[in-house]
């Protein structure tokens, strides 16, 4: 079977890979996202095609997958997906496509909690402050604002703090909203409208919590074109829920 790692803050290796290289010598390779670092060796079964190797993303980019297993209904969730177009016939792309659409639907917990991965300082008091209030049932959904973690987020945060990734919210009132797939950078803005609509939202302080900025983790060129693919995907929301 497969071999996989993964890895927060430490980033995986060739030379780490190689611990697990036994298991997977038809293809390797290393994703590395922020702070996220994803690494996999392929024993191709299912799809021996390119196709199939991994880590693999959706064609938006916005999701990536590790997996090492195989799923023997796999070709009936596809057809539970409906009409998609994939790129191979490996199990690992339909759990991939199926996670994107179905995942709050699947979801188990009552509460959905939401992190960014490019978080610096996360720790279990920030979760607390997150979940307390909707687990006693006081709030819809809490949205967490940085306090006192660096400048620079702490002010754009002020001013924006609707925008923030952190979040937890009931699962009864986030899998009635619909149309996330083309939402973007702006899906917070949609779910804020939402569960407006739906609840109500508390922001909290999420003290000595920072995350690194778009300029930082893809240089100032490339972060500045993902910032203003931010601020256009946003616009678009906004537009949308107006009409």
């Amino acid at each position: 079977m497969c071999g996989i790692l993964g890895s927060l803050q430490q980033p995986v290796t060739p030379e780490t890979l190689q611990v697990i290289a036994h298991r997977g010598p038809d293809y390797q390779e290393i994703y590395q996202w922020n702070n996220v670092s994803l690494g996999h060796v392929r024993l191709s079964i299912v799809d021996l095609s390119a196709a199939g190797n991994q880590p693999m993303h959706t064609k938006d980019q916005q999701n990536t997958i590790i997996f090492n297993g195989e799923v023997y209904n796999h070709l009936d969730l596809r057809k539970e997906l409906g009409g998609l177009s994939y790129k191979g016939h490996s199990d690992t792309e339909t759990i991939l496509y199926y996670l994107q659409q179905k995942g709050v639907e699947k979801i188990d917990s009552e509460i959905i909690l939401m992190v960014d991965g490019d978080l610096v300082g996360l720790n279990n008091s920030h979760i607390d402050r997150l979940l307390e209030p909707v687990i006693e049932n006081k709030i819809a959904m809490t949205v967490g604002v940085f306090q006192k973690g660096r400048g620079v987020t702490d002010f754009a945060q002020f001013l924006t703090p609707h925008l923030s990734g952190q979040r937890a919210v009931k699962k009864e009132v986030l899998q009635n909203l619909r149309n996330l797939d083309d939402a973007g950078y702006g899906v917070e803005v949609a779910i804020n409208k939402f569960v407006k609509k739906n609840g109500n939202i508390e922001f909290v302080e999420l003290p000595e919590l920072t995350h690194l900025m778009k300029e930082e983790k893809r240089g100032f060129a490339q972060g500045f074109l993902d910032r203003g693919k931010m601020y256009w995907d946003i616009l678009k929301v906004l537009m949308k829920l107006s009409v």
